[in-house]
């Protein structure tokens, strides 16, 4: 056993934390990238990024597009809405009086380690 694998928590699970590695390449590449960028950005063996990838297209987390670069696939806009709905109710009542009191748009954002990850803006009424 490697010295690596001897370090690294007990909870952990490779082949998800390569899934999300790979849908970050796509967002970090401006939202599509050819097979050999991913490939080259995976650091998987290629056997191993092929079946990575054939997954998480049939999953609907990533899917090819017509001129045959890869872009993050619907299911992650399903997966992202239900997670904004899930602050929405804590925090929209107090953005719909903002907005109301201010006249001007407001959005929620969430903080994840570095990132900031952020709702739609809820904008004044007219």
């Amino acid at each position: 056993m490697t010295a690596s694998l001897i370090d690294e928590p007990p909870d952990r699970v490779h082949a998800v934390e390569s899934a999300f590695e790979l849908l970050e390449i796509i967002v970090e590449a401006g939202g599509e990238a050819s097979l050999s960028e991913l490939a080259a950005a995976s650091e998987l063996p290629p056997p191993a990024f092929r079946r990575l990838l054939r997954t998480c297209e049939k999953l609907g987390c990533i899917r090819q597009l017509p001129c045959r670069r890869y872009g993050l696939g619907a299911r992650l806009m399903r997966l992202g809405e239900s997670a904004i709905w899930q602050i929405q109710p804590v925090a929209r009542t107090r953005l719909v009086e903002l907005v109301r009191r201010l006249g001007e748009s407001a959005s929620v954002a969430l903080r994840d380690g570095d990132k900031i990850s952020a709702s739609p803006s809820n904008r004044p009424s007219r």
